[in-house]
């Protein structure tokens, strides 16, 4: 990308950033919402700190962007009815899942579609870098645009898998409705095709008549291959 590129400097250009455990990806999004542009930067070690998340996006931050998203991959969240959620408890409610090694930075995304909360924490480092360069941006966690923006309001029974370099993160919908949202470890096709069949199976629903949407599949290979063989696939 290019600070000199006019194109670029035109605010009818939107970026996301997403900031893996291994990296960040950069996409640029035209006035009518299609893909210009993406580049993906690479970590030096799995546990970055501030300064190197920061260093490796400040090019961006320097673009006048009509819009920027920031989304952040995260294990650690947890998904309440917005009728009960209040802001005081949100750390109390990451309770219930497993806990980090060391102290995170804790927020919470409102998902109003789906009259629900996502409540996360994240390394201080992918935080304090962030905020560093677009302070009066809101963190997404990973789930919280995937429910946002790839899951479509609609009747029936889907599966929509977000897929990371070691974990995949499950949205089921029956009937239209939210039924599940979950995580699980994999390091081979074969366990990816496992879990979500898994899923499948537990929530009883009908296999041939389920569909899978897999995003990011470009990034584990034979993945939605062997995941073919058993129920319709689609990508995003």
């Amino acid at each position: 990308m290019d600070n000199d590129n006019p194109h670029l400097n035109k605010v009818q250009y939107s970026l996301i950033i997403l900031i893996s455990e291994m990296c960040i990806s950069l996409s640029i999004y035209d006035y009518a919402s299609s893909l210009v542009s993406t580049k993906r930067m690479e970590f030096s070690s799995s546990a970055p700190d501030s300064d190197e998340i920061a260093k490796l996006l400040n090019e961006a931050a320097q673009i006048n962007y009509s819009h920027i998203r920031l989304i952040a991959e995260s294990d650690n969240y947890s998904f309440v009815p917005i009728t009960i959620f209040r802001a005081e408890d949100a750390q109390s409610l990451l309770n219930f899942v497993p806990k980090p090694d060391k102290i995170e930075w804790i927020s919470y995304n409102t998902i109003a579609a789906w009259s629900c909360v996502n409540v996360f924490s994240l390394r201080p480092a992918v935080h304090n870098a962030l905020k560093r360069l677009f302070p009066h941006t809101e963190i997404e966690h990973h789930l919280s645009y995937m429910l946002t923006d790839k899951v479509r309001l609609q009747t029936g029974n889907k599966l929509y898998v977000w897929i990371r370099a070691k974990a995949l993160d499950v949205i089921a919908l029956e009937n239209g409705k939210l039924k599940l949202i979950n995580s699980f470890p994999y390091s081979t096709a074969e366990d990816f095709a496992y879990h979500t069949l898994n899923v499948i199976e537990n929530l009883a629903l009908d296999v041939d008549k389920c569909n899978v949407t897999l995003l990011n599949s470009e990034k584990r290979e034979g993945v939605k291959e062997v995941l073919e063989k058993y129920v319709i696939v689609n990508s995003l």
